[in-house]
C-alpha cells in the first residue's frame, strides 16, 4: 500500500466516523444528554477520529494544517483518560458547532488525495 494510500484510509476512517456521529446524534440533544447508551457509542465514533488523525504522519498533517488536527487528537485523549470528566453537554456541544466545518475540511481533503478538485 502506497503512503497516499494509507494517508486516504485514514482520512476515509475520520469521515466514516463523522458518518457514525451524524448517524446516532439523530435522536436529538434531548434523548443524548439522557441516554447512556447513545453517549458512549458517539464518545467511541469520537475516539476512532482522533486515533485516525493521531495515526497521520506528521507531514501531511502540516501540509494540511486548516484541519485543527492537535484538537481532534487532544479530544480523543480526554475522552479516553479523563472518561470521569466527561460532560454529555460538552460533546454535544462539540458535534452541534465542530463537526459540520471539520467534515468540509476532511471532505476537501480526502478530495485532494484522490486528485479530484474539491467543491469551492
Amino acid at each position: 500500500m502506497t503512503r497516499e494510500r494509507d494517508i486516504l484510509l485514514l482520512v476515509g476512517d475520520m469521515l466514516a466516523a463523522l458518518d457514525e456521529i451524524d448517524t446516532f446524534a439523530q435522536v436529538g440533544e434531548a434523548v443524548f444528554l439522557g441516554d447512556l447508551r447513545t453517549q458512549r457509542a458517539i464518545e467511541r465514533s469520537f475516539e476512532i477520529l482522533g486515533e485516525a488523525a493521531n495515526q497521520l504522519p506528521a507531514e501531511p498533517r502540516a501540509r494540511y494544517a486548516d484541519v485543527p488536527w492537535r484538537v481532534i487528537i487532544d479530544h480523543r485523549n480526554r475522552l479516553i483518560h479523563g472518561y470521569a470528566s466527561v460532560e454529555p453537554a460538552r460533546v454535544w456541544q462539540t458535534i452541534v458547532r465542530d463537526l459540520p466545518g471539520l467534515r468540509v475540511s476532511l471532505e476537501r481533503l480526502h478530495s485532494l488525495i484522490r486528485g479530484e478538485q474539491p467543491d469551492q
